[in-house]
């Protein structure tokens, strides 16, 4: 793996904020199922939510290595805390600075810099690995699209601000008729349920 200078001197950073922060509190996040909101602020202040963002929308501009050689830092100490920025930046930053609009781009991808959270809304009860399965479905009407269908085991479901939401836009072309949409957590009909107790990564 090969990291510039800058991208080795942000990861440093990263891995003493792991060893001196992160590892401490790493045990009460899992056993007590607590969401690590200090330690994401704390991630959000050095920088983390940046690296992967292009330079023009407030990022950093470094390389996906760099991103994933941190969030394995993170991860020997705490596969919650990980996840949280993990989740954030590749897949819901990835897809909207890869394949969003400007728009898009403008909206989203600067409030991430700042540690905003997002989350990626695909597995659905009856659908998970097989992503073409899914039900939700998404039709235009006067310019909007209205979405309708539930989501499930959404990691970061419960404190994102944005989700990148799959939907059926053509049921005819299967997988090809799946599209992406931007939905805030805010947005009329949206409701979040409720958490669930897992075997493990209690913190997300």
């Amino acid at each position: 793996m090969h990291l510039n200078p800058e991208e080795m001197r942000k990861v440093d950073e990263i891995s003493r904020f792991a060893r001196e922060r992160i590892r401490r509190e790493a045990n009460d996040i899992d056993e007590r199922s607590l969401y690590p909101e200090d330690l994401i602020k704390g991630l959000a202040e050095i920088g983390l939510f940046r690296f992967y963002i292009p330079k023009e929308y407030g990022g950093f501009g470094f390389s996906l290595s760099s991103l994933m050689e941190s969030i394995r830092i993170i991860s020997r100490e705490c596969a919650s805390t990980a996840l949280i920025p993990d989740v954030t930046l590749s897949l819901f930053g990835e897809p909207v600075a890869k394949y969003g609009s400007d728009f898009l781009k403008r909206r989203y991808l600067g409030k991430i810099t700042s540690g905003a959270i997002g989350a990626l809304a695909i597995t659905e009860p009856g659908a998970g690995s097989d992503a073409a399965a899914i039900t939700t479905t998404a039709l235009k009407k006067n310019g909007s699209f209205i979405l309708n269908g539930t989501k499930t085991f959404i990691t970061n479901g419960l404190q994102a601000e944005f989700f990148v939401v799959s939907a059926v836009t053509n049921s005819a072309r299967k997988h090809s008729g799946i599209t992406l949409f931007v939905v805030d957590r805010d947005s009329p009909g949206l409701s979040i349920g409720k958490e669930f107790s897992k075997m493990g990564i209690r913190g997300t």
